[in-house]
């Protein structure tokens, strides 16, 4: 991240934001989680990168199952879902509908 800033490269930055973000989920750092992947989305958002903006969904979802917050999970993987399906990404619409089926 430090790196990526330095050179003043966006779409970098974002994208180690977004793995810092799963990294921090599965140490349960979740409130540093969301700060990232909110950042990086944001990014995915104003560059039109919507396969990043599928990822970040499902890392908010993953987030929100950790908080105990399934609707909210559920919310966030459905609008992935549509992304997924507008861009034609086969294989995170099959992940995003396995996930939605548990």
């Amino acid at each position: 991240l430090a790196g990526a800033r330095e050179v003043e490269d966006a779409e970098l930055s974002a994208l180690a934001l977004l793995n810092l973000a799963q990294v921090r989920v599965a140490d349960h750092a979740l409130e540093v989680a969301l700060a990232m992947v909110a950042e990086a989305f944001g990014h995915f958002v104003a560059s039109e990168n919507r396969w990043r903006q599928v990822e970040c969904l499902c890392v908010l979802a993953d987030i929100a199952e950790e908080e105990g917050q399934p609707e909210e999970a559920r919310a966030h993987l459905t609008r992935g879902r549509e992304i997924a399906r507008e861009i034609q990404a086969r294989v995170e619409l099959e992940k995003i509908d396995a996930r939605l089926a548990r």
